[in-house]
């Protein structure tokens, strides 16, 4: 199955549980994606994937272990964000300008062995 098209209309865009990887600038600009639902078998995010969207959640699944650089780049209307307990690697920018604050839902494992200084820099 192929991933879904940036949506013509403001709506959740829904990945399929039979997708894997994110590709590199796959919906990047999209800003018609008012909500995510990421499949639960989605193991890498790539670099800007989802830069510029406009959610104000993200439930990122615990199959997540690798977010790219600028994977959710400039989001100003993320208020939220969870991250799943698997996590290995969150790329330079991953989520800066977003309008996060302290609201990282702290599921951290302890094995985040790479994260970039400026993966939640400018929140």
């Amino acid at each position: 199955m192929s991933l879904p098209a940036c949506p013509s209309s403001a709506q959740t865009l829904v990945i399929p549980d039979t997708i894997t990887a994110i590709p590199s600038n796959e919906y990047k600009s999209c800003s018609t994606i008012t909500g995510l639902d990421l499949g639960d078998s989605v193991l890498s995010i790539g670099q800007s994937a989802f830069e510029l969207i406009q959610i104000s959640e993200l439930y990122i699944p615990p199959s997540v272990t690798e977010i790219g650089n600028k994977g959710f780049y400039q989001i100003d209307t993320l208020v939220f964000l969870s991250l799943p307990l698997d996590v290995s690697s969150i790329g330079a920018s991953a989520f800066k300008k977003s309008d996060l604050g302290l609201q990282v839902c702290s599921n951290f494992g302890g094995d985040l062995f790479s994260t970039s200084p400026s993966a939640f820099e400018g929140n």
